[in-house]
């Protein structure tokens, strides 16, 4: 909770039960599962209320500098799951994956009868050159998060890709980009 605007208040695990037992079991097993993880220091107390209220979510960053900008994002993202078809229209049957671990990248392809989408998502920690198999036509950049204007390094990706069946361009480090090409031939 709180990832679409990068929270940054802590979400540790608290209780309200009433049980003394159970409360203690709860303790023990926190302060057990911290020094499993050889986390420093000492849980928090799962039934101190101060535990319960460093959770709560600041709302306000929302409107604040990197935070605004992350929450703009999943905006963005949200409306494109919601009207784009061949993101709203769900099926295994059409759909492809593809994936590469040097470098670290992941391709995903979905299609539907009003149109399809590719996904790249470059995981490691440099910027990719790739070549990758994409359907003959026009494909119009809906969303990359390495542009500026979220946050990211820049990218020269252009706003529309001609595939002839396949395409090269380069992929910032951790970044993704969401193309569409309306229409399947």
């Amino acid at each position: 909770m709180g990832e679409e605007h990068g929270e940054t208040a802590p979400f540790p695990y608290f209780i309200s039960h009433s049980e003394p037992d159970y409360i203690e079991l709860v303790r023990r097993g926190r302060q057990a599962e911290f020094d499993e993880f050889a986390w420093q220091g000492v849980a928090s107390d799962p039934l101190d209320e101060t535990t319960f209220h460093q959770a709560k979510l600041q709302h306000a960053l929302q409107t604040q500098g990197y935070h605004q900008t992350l929450w703009e994002f999943y905006q963005k993202l949200i409306r494109l799951l919601k009207s784009v078809p061949a993101l709203v229209i769900l099926s295994k049957d059409e759909l492809e994956v593809v994936r590469c671990e040097k470098p670290p990248v992941l391709f995903l392809r979905r299609w539907c009868d009003q149109g399809q989408v590719a996904a790249v998502f470059n995981f490691g920690s440099d910027s990719t050159s790739l070549i990758m198999s994409l359907p003959s036509g026009s494909w119009h950049k809906l969303l990359d998060s390495s542009e500026v204007r979220w946050s990211g390094p820049g990218n020269n990706a252009p706003p529309v890709l001609l595939s002839p069946g396949t395409v090269a361009f380069t992929l910032p480090a951790h970044s993704f980009i969401l193309l569409e090409r309306t229409g399947i031939q």
